[in-house]
């Protein structure tokens, strides 16, 4: 009897391990505007409910996959495009040839220097707009306090240990690695925001996981989080809860096949993916912004 292990259950172990409850993300503290929701009467039974998990999985998709889908390919280390690399000019950033940057800079190659400063400078560009496309404070300060739950939890407990699949490409490469902590090493330093979705797709890729599992998991741990939210607000007990997750799966691969798509659309037009962000649920924005107006809540957002 062969004794071998298959590497390929290192990663499934891993994605166990980022789906669990254990790891200190703050996801359970964020109700994603579900609360404000339920207290002004616009969710009150299953049908609504189901109906607001899909709108808000759905505008989730639209608004983060782009974001999440830039920072993953920047952590395998494409260049910056020239318009990309004008733009973040423009924005100034100083800090790039400050004392954070250069320990990162210094640890990479001569040869690969200049294209990991313009990676750099796009990350930041990256992340800086897509605080700028979240229009209600309390989703910004969600998505900012658990991108930089994330990234920390990266950094702590998988850097020094990365699973890899030689055989299905899931090395996890030193590039990523070293974005993902100049990214902590940023965020500390007041340098960059560190919003989810670009910390998602920076862990993911350091980690070796494949760009479709990263967006699958991105939209399965934010359903997770609505039900965990439901179930708390007393609008749906646990076993239902789960039921309903597994019926919100047919909705979340249809958002995803639409944003895949969208971005091949985009790139064959020669624009930008991230013009794909939009925000298409607006009255789910209305709900989350008015948050911080409840009397009482029992969660962050």
């Amino acid at each position: 009897m062969s004794t071998a292990i298959d590497t390929s259950w290192a990663v499934e172990w891993l994605v166990y391990q980022l789906t669990d409850s254990l790891l200190p993300t703050g996801g359970f503290v964020c109700s994603s505007g579900l609360e404000a929701a339920a207290q002004h009467g616009w969710v009150r039974d299953e049908s609504s409910l189901m109906h607001w998990c899909e709108a808000s999985l759905t505008a989730c998709a639209r608004a983060s996959l782009p974001f999440l889908d830039e920072a993953y390919r920047l952590a395998h280390g494409h260049r910056p495009s020239a318009t990309a690399t004008a733009a973040a000019a423009r924005h100034h950033y100083t800090w790039c040839s400050g004392d954070w940057w250069d320990p990162i800079d210094t640890a990479m190659s001569s040869s690969t220097s200049s294209t990991s400063a313009g990676i750099w400078r796009e990350l930041v560009a990256l992340d800086d707009r897509c605080d700028a496309c979240i229009t209600t404070n309390v989703a910004r300060k969600s998505s900012q306090s658990q991108g930089r739950a994330l990234i920390t939890a990266y950094v702590r407990c998988f850097a020094d240990n990365p699973p890899s699949d030689p055989a299905n490409g899931r090395v996890a490469t030193q590039h990523a690695e070293q974005l993902a902590h100049g990214f902590l090493q940023g965020i500390r330093r007041g340098h960059v925001v560190g919003h989810l979705p670009i910390s998602f797709g920076l862990s993911c890729a350091a980690l070796g996981l494949e760009l479709e599992r990263t967006r699958h998991l991105f939209l399965f741990l934010y359903a997770r989080n609505l039900f965990s939210s439901a179930v708390r607000l007393n609008l749906v007990g646990p076993y239902r809860a789960q039921r309903l997750l597994q019926q919100l799966s047919a909705r979340a691969t249809e958002a995803m096949q639409q944003h895949v798509a969208q971005m091949q659309a985009y790139e064959a037009a020669g624009e930008s993916p991230i013009a794909a962000t939009a925000q298409i649920a607006p009255l789910l924005d209305l709900f989350q912004g008015a948050h911080d107006r409840l009397y009482s809540r029992l969660f962050h957002s």
